[in-house]
C-alpha cells in the first residue's frame, strides 16, 4: 500500500512583499554605509588641508623671523635710529604707516633668483605646501593663500605678526584668477573658505 504525503496547509514560501521589504532594509543600511564612508574620506581630506595650512603658518611665522635678523637697531646704548624699514623686506611692509594693523599679502623680491620661483617669499601654496610662483597675472595651481599684518608692542623694538593661511572650503569650485591675487580673500562669492590664524612676536636682533 502506498502512502501519498500532501503538503500540510500550513507551509508557505517567501511573498513578494517581504522579499521588497527585505531588498529596502538592505539598501538603507547600505546607503548609511556609504554615506558614513563619505563623511570619513572628507573628514580625513579636511584633517590634512588643515594640517598643511597650519605648516604653512608656521613657515611664513618663520620667515619673518628670518627677515628680523637683519633688524639690529636701535641698539642698547639707545640710538634712536631705527634700520627695519630699510634692512628687511618683510618686516618693513608690515610696519609701515597704513599697513599696521592690516592684513596683506607680503610682495615677493622682484630681482634675483627669487624672481622666477620666490622660495621663501611667495603668498601662494599648492596642495603640498610649496612655493607657487606668479606668473605675471595669476598663481597657477595655487590651494593656500597667505597673508600676514603686525602691530607694535613696543615701537621700533617689538613687532607683534599675525599670520592667516586660507584656503576653499572642500575645493567645492575652482579658485579664481584672483586667487592670492586680490587684497580680500573673498575673490569668489560664491565660495567658502577655511582660515588658520598664527600670532608670534618678532623683535630686532641685538647688535654684536
Amino acid at each position: 500500500m502506498t502512502t501519498t504525503r500532501h503538503p500540510s496547509r500550513f507551509t508557505r514560501a517567501y511573498t513578494a512583499v517581504e522579499v521588497m521589504l527585505s531588498i529596502v532594509v538592505l539598501g538603507i543600511g547600505a546607503a548609511g554605509v556609504m554615506s558614513m564612508q563619505k563623511a570619513s574620506i572628507q573628514g580625513n581630506n579636511d584633517a590634512r588641508m588643515l594640517d598643511m595650512a597650519n605648516s604653512i603658518a608656521r613657515e611664513w611665522q618663520e620667515r619673518l623671523r628670518r627677515d628680523a635678523m637683519t633688524w639690529t637697531q636701535p641698539d642698547e646704548g639707545g640710538t634712536a635710529t631705527e634700520n627695519w624699514s630699510s634692512n628687511t623686506f618683510l618686516i618693513s611692509q608690515l610696519g609701515t604707516g597704513a599697513n599696521v594693523g592690516a592684513f596683506q599679502y607680503l610682495s615677493a623680491p622682484t630681482t634675483g633668483y627669487t624672481t622666477a620661483m620666490p622660495a621663501g617669499y611667495s603668498r601662494a601654496f599648492d596642495i603640498l605646501g610649496r612655493d607657487v610662483p606668479f606668473n605675471g597675472t595669476t598663481y597657477p595651481n595655487a590651494v593656500f593663500c597667505a597673508q600676514a599684518r603686525g602691530d607694535w608692542l613696543l615701537q621700533d623694538q617689538l613687532l607683534r605678526t599675525e599670520v592667516r593661511v586660507y584656503w576653499l572650503a572642500q575645493m567645492m569650485t575652482a579658485p579664481s584668477g584672483k586667487f592670492c591675487v586680490s587684497d580680500s580673500p573673498d575673490v569668489n562669492s560664491a565660495a567658502t573658505y577655511h582660515f588658520v590664524y598664527a600670532t608670534t612676536a618678532v623683535r630686532r636682533t641685538p647688535g654684536s
